[in-house]
C-alpha cells in the first residue's frame, strides 16, 4: 500500500470538499432551495447605533409634536422615516437628515454624531434650544450644516474645524455668543458661511481669509468690534460680504476688498474707498 505525503493528502481533501460543495449547490438549485438570509454582524451593529441615535433625536426634540413624523420609531427600517434622505446600504448609512420647519424643540443630542456617514444635516426654521454639540466635528463627511433660525445659545464649537468637507455652514438667526473661532479658517472647501443675527462679539478673525472657496460671507447684525481685516481680500471667489449693523465695527473697507464682482453691505460709518464705491451698499 502506497502512503500519501501531506501535500497529496491535502490536495485530495480539497478536491473532495469542492465536489461536495458543487453537489450541494446542484441539489439546492434542482429542488428550489434558497440559502437562509444572513446578516452581517458589522452592518447590524452600525444599523442599531444609527437607529438609536435617531430615536434619541426624536425623544429629545419632541418628536410626537413634529409637524411630520411618519414612520418614526414604529418602522424598523429607519430609511423610511420622514426626513431621512439618501439612506443606503440596507439601512446602514444615513447620508442626509432634513427636518426643516418641522416644530423641533429641545436640544440636539450629542449622540447624533453616530450618524457618521451624514453629509447634510438640516434643521432650518425650528425651535431648537441649548448648545450646538461640541462633538459635531466627528461628522467627518458632513458637507452641509444648516441650523438657521432656531434658538440656539452658547458659542460656536471649535470642533467645526475638523469638518474638512464642509461647503455650507448656516448658523444665522440664533442666540449664539462669544467670538468667531479663528479655527474656521481651516475650512478650505467652505463656500457659504452665515453667522448673521446672533450676539457674537470680538473682532473678525484674520484667519477667515484662508477660506479660499468662500463665496458668501454673512456677519451682519452682531456686536463685532475692531476693524475689517485686510486678509478678507484674499478671498478671490467672494461674491457677497455682509457686515452691516455691527455698531462697534470700526474703520473703512480695506483697499484689498475693492474688486469687480464683490458686493459689500455695511453701515455708512464704515466707508468705502473712493475707487470702489460701486462695490458698497449702505444699509
Amino acid at each position: 500500500m502506497k502512503f500519501l505525503n501531506h501535500a497529496s493528502a491535502f490536495f485530495i481533501l480539497l478536491v473532495s470538499v469542492c465536489n461536495l460543495n458543487v453537489n450541494a449547490e446542484l441539489h439546492k438549485a434542482e429542488n428550489g432551495i434558497d440559502d437562509p438570509p444572513t446578516a452581517s454582524p458589522t452592518k447590524n451593529i452600525a444599523h442599531e447605533k444609527q437607529k438609536k441615535a435617531l430615536e434619541e433625536l426624536y425623544k429629545s426634540t419632541g418628536g410626537e409634536m413634529w409637524v411630520a413624523n411618519s414612520n418614526w420609531i414604529e418602522d424598523y427600517d429607519f430609511c423610511t422615516w420622514y426626513g431621512v434622505e439618501k439612506c443606503s446600504g440596507n439601512g446602514n448609512s444615513v447620508k442626509e437628515l432634513i427636518l426643516d420647519d418641522n416644530s423641533l424643540s429641545g436640544e440636539i443630542p450629542k449622540s447624533l454624531t453616530k450618524l457618521k456617514h451624514l453629509e447634510l444635516l438640516s434643521f432650518l426654521y425650528n425651535q431648537l434650544t441649548g448648545k450646538i454639540p461640541t462633538n459635531i466635528g466627528k461628522l467627518k463627511k458632513l458637507k452641509g450644516l444648516q441650523l438657521y433660525n432656531n434658538n440656539l445659545t452658547g458659542g460656536i464649537p471649535t470642533s467645526l474645524r475638523k469638518l474638512k468637507q464642509l461647503k455650507g455652514l448656516n448658523l444665522g438667526i440664533n442666540q449664539l455668543q462669544g467670538k468667531i473661532p479663528h479655527q474656521l479658517g481651516k475650512l478650505r472647501k467652505l463656500k457659504y458661511l452665515d453667522l448673521s443675527r446672533n450676539t457674537l462679539t470680538g473682532s473678525i478673525p484674520s484667519q477667515l481669509g484662508k477660506m479660499k472657496s468662500m463665496s458668501y460671507l454673512y456677519l451682519n447684525d452682531n456686536t463685532l468690534t475692531g476693524t475689517i481685516p485686510t486678509q478678507l481680500g484674499l478671498l478671490k471667489k467672494l461674491f457677497n460680504l455682509d457686515l452691516y449693523r455691527n455698531p462697534s465695527l470700526e474703520g473703512p473697507v480695506p483697499n484689498e476688498l475693492c474688486r469687480k464682482g464683490l458686493t459689500i453691505s455695511l453701515d455708512e460709518k464704515n466707508q468705502c474707498p473712493e475707487d470702489c464705491t460701486s462695490n458698497c451698499m449702505y444699509i
